[in-house]
């Protein structure tokens, strides 16, 4: 294979699901803590929706290229084996019938999409990223899907730019030609009054 790095002996299972392929160099753009709130997530899907466990241990149910992946997956030789949440992804991914497998790559780059989404949000107003926010999201769009993750990062860009005209407005008191301050009303939907 010309141009592609990988020989016809060392290519993966996976390196025909440009699906899995995409999701693996994005999440590889990820830190480590992210990226196991991500596989973790979609791990406990696969054991709750698809039974993955239950068809890790009936080897013989599964066909012969798939219990050959299981069986190669023990070397370790593979560049994300030394992370097990990451290992296990790979392994369970690889139990799906192709039907299966397309669904939840779909699902799953959907959902690093968000991920990115929400980093961007972070960058746009200069904000660390919380592991928690990215817990919620995983959580969030595995359970109540896509609108559901709209409406909190809708919820994470207001609450970022509410909190920047404060800093903007603390931090260079002499630049405040309108003197708008806010009042002890709540956090997030705080209300704006000009001061007499």
């Amino acid at each position: 294979m010309s141009g592609s790095g990988l020989s016809v002996h060392n290519r993966r299972w996976y390196d025909g699901e440009s699906g899995l392929v995409q999701f693996l160099a994005t999440l590889n753009l990820f830190p480590r803590p992210a990226q196991e709130i991500v596989c973790n997530t979609v791990n406990e899907l696969l054991e709750k929706q698809y039974h993955v466990n239950q068809l890790m241990s009936g080897y013989r149910s599964l066909g012969f290229e798939k219990v050959k992946r299981l069986q190669f997956s023990k070397l370790k030789r593979r560049d994300y084996d030394e992370y097990l949440y990451l290992h296990n992804t790979i392994n369970y991914l690889g139990l799906l019938s192709d039907e299966n497998l397309q669904i939840l790559l779909d699902l799953m780059n959907d959902l690093l999409r968000y991920d990115i989404d929400y980093l961007n949000l972070c960058k746009q107003y200069d904000k660390t990223a919380s592991l928690n926010d990215l817990q919620h999201i995983a959580t969030t769009f595995f359970r109540q899907g896509g609108n559901a993750v709209k409406v909190f990062l809708t919820a994470v860009e207001k609450a970022f730019s509410l909190d920047n005209y404060e800093n903007r407005q603390t931090e260079d008191p002499k630049d405040n030609d309108s003197d708008i301050s806010y009042d002890e009303s709540g956090k997030l939907g705080q209300t704006w009054r000009r001061t007499p």
